[in-house]
């Protein structure tokens, strides 16, 4: 399955070096060979496993805990309340943000979710005095999340905080003006680095016309993509995932594990009936 060792983006160009040049020696900052690779990877590999068709990866979503806590609106402001949305903003989970409500513990947990609705919508609440939520913004500017409502003072949701999830874009390294990595420490966040490694040698192989190492390190980097896609989509290790359904079940047996006797599932068992 896909590797799950970290390397840093200089571990990445060193091993691109020797990939397509045979080459052990690190390219010299700010020679051409390092400004392609740097290049390359910002603009093809990273982009390339970003985008990949039909895929949300694991490592893009990042959780946003009581970002906001929601206060009475001055009688004085007109302006709709915006919150803004992190710079690498992508979309919101599930089209879902959630409240959590003053004296919420996680023993008397307090927490309601809140469907996003369509900038359209807002048209519905010409008044703006239902509690409601849209995203305004583009990818040039950013992105804010707006509430649709002026909360007023004793309200239930006055001290309520804001919680989301969101899907993000990737992240690619920072580079100087000069083009030189400002962090060469720092690493990529897909969970198998040789696909940056493979997708490059496999670039510059073919710039060079150098078709039957351009083929070979293509091959490696779908086969890399292919890998962290099964592992992306397979079941956790240990899951539980046996048919709950009396029909599909083997029958009473005091052999048997309690989740296959009949009487588990049913209100004589563990109520699950």
């Amino acid at each position: 399955m896909a590797n799950t060792s970290p390397m840093s983006y200089q571990q990445l160009i060193n091993a691109i070096q020797l990939q397509t040049l045979n080459d052990p020696t690190p390219p010299v900052v700010g020679s051409q060979e390092y400004n392609i690779y740097v290049g390359m990877i910002k603009t093809l590999a990273i982009p390339t496993w970003e985008n990949e068709r039909g895929v949300l990866w694991d490592e893009l979503w990042v959780n946003q805990p009581n970002v906001y806590t929601i206060a009475a609106t001055p009688s004085t402001q007109t302006a709709q309340i915006t919150i803004p949305l992190p710079s690498d903003y992508k979309f919101m989970y599930g089209g879902t943000i959630w409240l959590t409500y003053p004296g919420s513990t996680n023993t008397s947990p307090n927490v309601r979710s809140f469907k996003l609705k369509k900038l359209n919508e807002m048209e519905l609440n010409p008044r703006n005095n239902q509690p409601e939520f849209y995203v305004t913004g583009n990818p040039v500017s950013g992105y804010n999340l707006v509430l649709g409502w002026y909360p007023q003072a004793g309200g239930a949701e006055i001290g309520a905080t804001i919680s989301y999830r969101y899907y993000k874009f990737a992240n690619v390294p920072d580079v100087t003006s000069t083009g030189a990595l400002s962090n060469p420490n720092d690493v990529p966040e897909m969970a198998d680095p040789n696909f940056i490694i493979y997708k490059v040698s496999a670039q510059v192989s073919a710039n060079n016309f150098n078709t039957t190492l351009y083929q070979i390190m293509e091959d490696k980097a779908n086969y890399s993509l292919l890998q962290m896609r099964l592992a992306q989509e397979m079941s956790g290790n240990f899951q539980d995932d046996y048919v709950r359904d009396v029909d599909g079940l083997l029958g009473y047996s005091s052999y048997l594990p309690n989740r296959y006797n009949s009487g588990f599932w049913t209100n004589n068992g563990t109520g699950y009936i």
